[in-house]
């Protein structure tokens, strides 16, 4: 869902510096290289020593998390094609459900404002499952939810560790080009059935999954 139908990535990269611009404290250039291969608490601890935070670690945690929420409620926006790409497999009478990593909740609050949100049968989370992306756990679980076999059911992602975890496990693949993943678009490139710059692309996807008996699709 993120990085895939939502153009949401980028906001890891600013999201401790809009926390720490919201409490009056001016981030480092280098903040989001610092942050990027701790956890959370590993991070809040981070900040707190760094620039001096009278907060509490669970108050830090609450006011990032405050900024995430508002982002999904008021910002964020589908990525360029997919509101026509999504409308196009509903019309299509595909059957799509939804896979993430992240928040359920938040990723339903934007999905909801976009007005796509009624053309999934579910959205089906990582958590619930005891699982991440570097499994094919969800995947299964998903074509399960279809009554499908894996092969049936077209998997659509942005990340290399996703396509090739479901590619590995016998779903046929669709990658959607994502800046985040820039560094890894010749391996993803190899790895899946379908590439797409954008949604504006898939069209020809739309038809062919149209003219199939057995349609299934998650992202």
């Amino acid at each position: 869902m993120d990085g895939t139908l939502l153009d949401s990535t980028g906001i890891w990269d600013g999201l401790a510096g809009r926390y720490l611009a919201s409490i009056g404290v001016r981030a480092g250039p280098d903040l989001a290289e610092r942050l990027f291969t701790l956890t959370l608490d590993e991070g809040v601890a981070y900040m707190k020593e760094r620039y001096g935070l009278s907060q509490s670690p669970e108050q830090v945690r609450q006011g990032i998390s405050a900024i995430l929420e508002g982002f999904y409620r008021e910002e964020v926006h589908l990525k360029l094609g997919a509101r026509e790409f999504v409308l196009g497999l509903r019309e299509a009478e595909v059957h799509m459900l939804l896979t993430t990593a992240g928040d359920p909740a938040l990723g339903r609050l934007a999905l909801e404002r976009l007005g796509v949100w009624d053309c999934f049968e579910c959205l089906l989370s990582c958590d619930d499952y005891a699982t991440t992306k570097a499994q094919s756990k969800i995947y299964r679980m998903a074509a399960e939810h279809l009554g499908l076999p894996a092969q049936d059911v077209l998997v659509v992602e942005d990340t290399l560790l996703a396509l090739r975890c479901a590619h590995e496990a016998g779903f046929p693949t669709c990658a959607v080009q994502d800046e985040a993943s820039a560094a890894d678009q010749d391996a993803i490139r190899a790895t899946v059935d379908v590439y797409l710059g954008s949604f504006q692309e898939g069209a020809a996807i739309v038809s062919a999954i149209g003219k199939s008996p057995r349609k299934g699709g998650t992202r």
